[in-house]
């Protein structure tokens, strides 16, 4: 993703500034922004360095640089982009009202969803009052910006714990887009719901419960955004999130000709399969899930290491269905895989229905 901001980048953005500003300084620019520490700096670093070296070389007000600016971000999209909403969060904090014009144009090129929370944090009230009357845009991009930037646990961002021990703050951000049209925002708002379900999960459940048991007709876009939203829950096998999606009680004698591979090899495959069958019904509504416990690094404590994979979902005609299932052993940045004795669950609508032990084998191989 760093690969976005390099030379080309960077000199199109300078060229773009001096056809905006007749005697800006393309060459002192673009030598600023490549200076000795370039190299050494992660993605967001990179976009606080150029919109530090904009404002520099811009030599001008902050209101007038917006003026400038606005043009110039319609040539640019992505990642690079976030250099124009990083601009005013750096340097439009003593300016809310015109910040969040600026904020809500520059939204459309990327998202404004990091500098917002800035603003979150030194004008709290005024910050949540313009992100209501963003939920209530024609445009999905601020709309989405209305969700995104008050989840309490975006990603790349800072967490906002105020936000999260006062879920009702957001309430009448997402009664506006509890069945939005654009999917780019009902994502958002499930993603916020999940936020919250880690911390808040009761007033998540109420929250959907609300919506999903309503006199009328519920939409498809708010089923769509409960799914969602609640998909970390759903993993826990947490009873009313489950009864929200509709998954019914599998009985435990639904599970037949369960089969599970004893030893697993270095970076090999674990096999295993099983038959649901019911007596004299279809199977209907089912989520399945396997949960493997891996061993822990032998230098460190022994520690919890369950981790849930989904097998499949969906709704089964048919009393009968055999799986036949694998889970490959390759180490991946976030997992590392250690060898020793290891467990695995079956897990059908959140109900633990089989169990197995097995070993992974260590790598005795010699080094190439």
């Amino acid at each position: 993703m760093k690969e976005q901001f390099n030379p080309q980048s960077v000199g199109m953005l300078a060229q773009a500034l001096q056809r905006q500003v007749v005697d800006f300084p393309v060459t002192d620019f673009t030598q600023s922004v490549f200076d000795s520490q370039w190299h050494e700096r992660s993605l967001l670093q990179r976009v606080a360095h150029i919109s530090e070296m904009m404002q520099r070389h811009l030599a001008m007000p902050y209101g007038d640089g917006l003026q400038q600016l606005k043009p110039v971000s319609q040539e640019f999209g992505g990642l690079f982009h976030l250099i124009f909403p990083d601009y005013v969060a750096r340097y439009g904090l003593h300016d809310p009202a015109r910040s969040f014009a600026a904020l809500g144009f520059f939204t459309r090129g990327s998202t404004s969803e990091y500098a917002i929370r800035a603003f979150l944090q030194y004008y709290p009230q005024q910050t949540l009052e313009q992100m209501q009357r963003w939920a209530l845009s024609d445009d999905e991009h601020q709309r989405r910006l209305a969700s995104e930037g008050v989840r309490p646990r975006l990603p790349w961002a800072a967490n906002l714990p105020w936000v999260e021990a006062q879920p009702k703050l957001v309430e009448p951000i997402i009664e506006h887009l509890k069945a939005d049209s654009s999917g780019y925002v009902r994502k958002s708002v499930a993603n916020l719901l999940n936020d919250f379900s880690k911390g808040q999960a009761e007033w998540v459940l109420d929250t959907l419960s609300r919506w999903l048991q309503t006199d009328e007709r519920v939409p498809a876009a708010t089923q769509w955004i409960a799914k969602h939203a609640l998909r970390t829950l759903l993993k826990q096998g947490e009873p009313r999130a489950l009864s929200l999606i509709g998954y019914p009680a599998v009985p435990f004698d639904w599970v037949h000709d369960w089969r599970c591979d004893s030893t697993v090899t270095p970076t090999g495959q674990l096999n295993f399969s099983f038959v649901l069958q019911s007596k004299d019904r279809p199977l209907g509504l089912l989520r399945l899930e396997y949960a493997i416990d891996f061993a822990s690094s032998p230098a460190s404590r022994p520690r919890s290491r369950r981790k849930v994979f989904k097998i499949a979902e969906g709704r089964y005609a048919d009393t009968q269905k055999r799986f036949d299932c694998r889970h490959v052993f390759k180490n991946l940045i976030t997992r590392r895989h250690y060898p020793g004795a290891h467990s695995i669950e079956l897990i059908v609508n959140g109900k633990v229905l089989a169990a197995a032990e097995f070993e992974l084998l260590a790598d005795n191989s010699p080094p190439t």
